[in-house]
């Protein structure tokens, strides 16, 4: 049982690239807008009830059961806390995240021009017999899942998602990226974009509905170059007395299984030219392709002057005039995401995929920390130094 959305565009050469593969949540208005009703949709939900049977949408209300019959008394008192302004529970790693100036956060501030939220006709899972759409968590339960924990977390997540297929046998389809944010750079792979490329395309990592996407030229790409380092720069006082074993780096969160800074870190990749000769004007184009049970069922072009070819981002819906190659390479990409995603286990998968990452980039080494430590105090000895010079006659 699975249900993926697969976004897809064509170069100027007619090569198709994957952009990201959508898990639950794959969006289906387009195909509403071409037929003018939800036939897509209805043949999605009677594959996955053939396969299955009842379905039911994981929204949260079985979690809020469990923890209420598990632990009366902290539910009751966490009922009180949101009635009381200065009790009420904040997301304070959230809060210290947009305090971050290394962190990428301005994405959770944008607003959708035409949000396209999707509605699942199914009751709530409260525990009954049923396989499980995870449309609001993504977590284990007692019941089947329509996406298995691990691909439905792995497709969530666009640097993880360009981990586990960036050497599988489709990697001539997905752009080669790197992270960006939080001081977690990988210098060579940005390097080696940076040569090959001029324009790029960054996304939060964790982004949907085009927010946060920003197109740059390869000047304005250069200024990450150097951005390597601590979640938290240094300040030129705090650097008076910081130690090196003070400064916390995204590797480190890793290792101790905290991973609340992933809406902090985008991902940079080549910006690809999509744009055909569409109702006698060059647009830019994407394909949203949907496959259930590993069998393609349908797909849609998405239309749009703008570079973020999204309907979200006021897109147009048309029919897409290569289903039939489409068909074929949606259901190897599907596939072969899946087969490389049962390499991980998923109770360290995060572990893994960032490790990768950081080995792959390179340990921080006490030196490299050691300076980072004296970065602030380098900056407060040189703008008290200009400052007098700029004072003398």
């Amino acid at each position: 049982m699975t249900l993926y959305g697969l976004d897809l565009v064509q170069d100027q050469q007619g090569k198709y690239h994957l952009l990201e593969i959508n898990g639950i949540c794959s969006g289906m208005k387009g195909f509403e807008h071409i037929y003018g009703d939800d036939r897509v949709e209805d043949q999605v939900y009677q594959m996955l009830e053939q396969r299955y049977g009842k379905l039911s949408v994981n929204d949260g209300v079985y979690q809020v059961m469990k923890f209420k019959k598990e632990h009366p008394f902290k539910f009751v008192w966490n009922n009180v806390k949101d009635k009381i302004p200065f009790l009420r529970k904040r997301d304070r790693s959230l809060q210290k995240l947009f305090s971050l100036p290394t962190a990428r956060m301005d994405w959770l501030l944008e607003k959708i021009p035409h949000p396209t939220g999707r509605l699942f006709p199914f009751e709530s899972y409260i525990g009954q017999d049923s396989a499980v759409l995870s449309t609001h968590y993504n977590q284990e339960l007692p019941h089947p899942l329509v996406n298995p924990y691990l691909t439905e977390a792995i497709a969530y997540n666009k640097f993880f998602t360009y981990q586990v297929l960036k050497d599988s046998s489709i990697s001539g389809m997905v752009p080669r990226s790197t992270l960006l944010g939080l001081g977690f750079t990988h210098e060579d792979e940005l390097a080696e974009l940076l040569d090959d490329h001029s324009s790029f395309v960054i996304k939060p990592i964790l982004g949907s509905q085009g927010r946060g996407i920003e197109f740059i030229l390869k000047e304005a790409a250069k200024k990450h170059q150097h951005s390597r380092g601590p979640v938290d720069v240094p300040g030129p006082i705090s650097s008076l007395y910081a130690k090196p074993e003070h400064l916390v780096y995204v590797e480190d969160l890793v290792k101790l299984n905290a991973f609340s800074f992933q809406p902090g870190l985008g991902i940079i990749q080549p910006f690809i030219d999509s744009r055909r000769s569409i109702d006698g004007a060059k647009k830019y184009t994407s394909i949203r392709a949907i496959v259930c049970n590993e069998r393609f069922v349908d797909a849609y072009t998405r239309v749009s002057l703008k570079k973020k070819v999204n309907l979200s981002q006021r897109a147009q819906a048309y029919p897409c005039r290569e289903k039939n190659e489409i068909a074929s390479l949606s259901e190897k990409i599907v596939t072969v995401f899946e087969e490389e995603c049962l390499r991980y286990e998923p109770a360290n998968f995060k572990q893994e995929l960032y490790g990768q990452y950081t080995q792959s980039r390179g340990e921080t080494t006490l030196e490299m920390r050691e300076r980072d430590a004296q970065k602030g105090l380098e900056v407060l000895i040189f703008d008290l130094t200009t400052s007098k010079l700029g004072r003398l006659p």
